[in-house]
């Protein structure tokens, strides 16, 4: 599927996980319908932060890297891409969206509508760490989706949704916490 992703775009899930997460959706509506429950059904795309340290994804692994000064492992040409999203934005659009009237049923994208790419993501992190090793770059994976981009739109007008923090601030902020806990998270 081609960016952005919005919430009236069939989702078609390749996981378990994913089919998991589209019961979910369809259950809320399905109570707000029936029995007027005030549900919510929310969508996150690639969250990142402090306290990340047990996800095995792009950033824990990037920052982790640089701070040993080993390679950053980029696996195809890293020119794949994502939308990242501060954990401090996902709580507020999640804060929002609790106290949010006239919502029932509803689904709503939590992003920052941002795209960059994973070689950007690198050169990032490396700057947010102060240094790191070099770029290397593994064969792609199979299945794993190329571009990534979610449309926020519904969320800002709905909700009162917009993302604060910039991914180089974000990962400066991450970055710090690592540090700060290395004694515990730098295994």
């Amino acid at each position: 599927m081609d960016p952005p992703l919005k919430e009236d775009i069939v989702p078609r899930p390749l996981s378990p996980y994913g089919a998991g997460k589209l019961a979910g959706e369809g259950y809320c509506q399905a109570y707000a319908g029936s029995f007027g429950m005030h549900t919510v059904a929310l969508r996150f795309s690639n969250v990142y932060g402090p306290f990340s340290a047990h996800k095995n994804n792009a950033i824990p692994n990037f920052i982790k890297r640089c701070l040993r000064g080993e390679p950053i492992e980029i696996y195809g040409d890293g020119s794949q891409t994502r939308d990242f999203i501060h954990v401090n934005d996902l709580c507020s659009g999640i804060v929002l969206a609790i106290g949010a009237q006239n919502v029932a049923g509803e689904v709503f994208q939590l992003a920052t509508g941002v795209e960059t790419s994973v070689v950007e993501l690198a050169q990032l992190a490396r700057e947010a760490v102060g240094g790191g090793g070099e770029v290397h770059f593994e064969p792609g994976r199979a299945g794993e989706v190329y571009k990534s981009r979610v449309d926020i739109s519904k969320a800002r007008r709905l909700l009162g949704f917009e993302p604060r923090v910039s991914l180089a601030e974000g990962l400066a902020l991450t970055a710090e916490w690592y540090r700060d806990n290395w004694a515990t998270v730098g295994s």
